[in-house]
């Protein structure tokens, strides 16, 4: 089985991604056999799903975990839902900041992502991991790259995977007085064991 896992360059300011920082240690890696390839994708509306959408289609992967941050949560938060909306509260990474937009409207209103969530959150659980189920991954480039893997999904049925959003990382908090954060290194065992969960439902 091939793994993809995605993170994100920097945005919004900031000098890291702790998306990117998590992932970037599992490239090529093998787990029970498995071959991971790790990707950075550009916080760039279109951009980031061109560039999922190629990854995906020349390395045929079974298993997909996109990986972005959600400065202000606390938890680790598995996105459900992706919708057909493009909202920005600030540009991304080149300049783009559209305003109610559909990502395209030929498309559905909205994907459900196609993962063993509750597999997933029990393991997560197990591994004393601080987790959750979300069914809104907002309306920035993160959702549209869900919106993406979930179109893939449907055009390749074997293909399961999900959008997973972290907290900031500790040193991007130290100038934010009463945000939540989370090592990196408990973000990289979510991952582990999320890829564990993704592993075991092809079983």
């Amino acid at each position: 089985m091939n793994i993809l896992l995605t993170g994100f360059d920097p945005f919004g300011g900031e000098t890291t991604n702790p998306s990117w920082e998590a992932v970037r240690g599992f490239n090529n890696q093998q787990i029970a056999g498995h071959q991971i390839h790790c990707l950075q994708l550009p916080t760039e509306f279109g951009k980031a799903s061109a560039i999922l959408t190629a990854a995906v289609q020349k390395s045929q992967p079974e298993l997909c975990l996109c990986v972005g941050q959600a400065g202000g949560r606390a938890l680790i938060s598995l996105e459900k839902v992706a919708i057909n909306f493009r909202h920005a509260r600030i540009s991304d990474n080149a300049g783009m900041k559209p305003e109610h937009q559909a990502i395209d409207e030929h498309l559905p209103t909205a994907y459900f992502a196609n993962f063993d969530f509750s597999d997933a959150l029990i393991r997560l659980n197990a591994a004393g991991i601080p987790a959750e189920m979300s069914y809104s991954a907002g309306a920035y480039v993160c959702n549209e790259v869900l919106f993406t893997l979930c179109q893939l999904q449907t055009l390749t049925p074997k293909l399961r995977g999900c959008f997973v959003h972290i907290p900031f990382a500790p040193e991007q908090v130290l100038n934010k007085p009463g945000q939540p954060s989370m090592s990196r290194e408990i973000v990289e065992k979510a991952l582990l064991v999320l890829i564990e969960a993704g592993v075991n439902s092809h079983e």
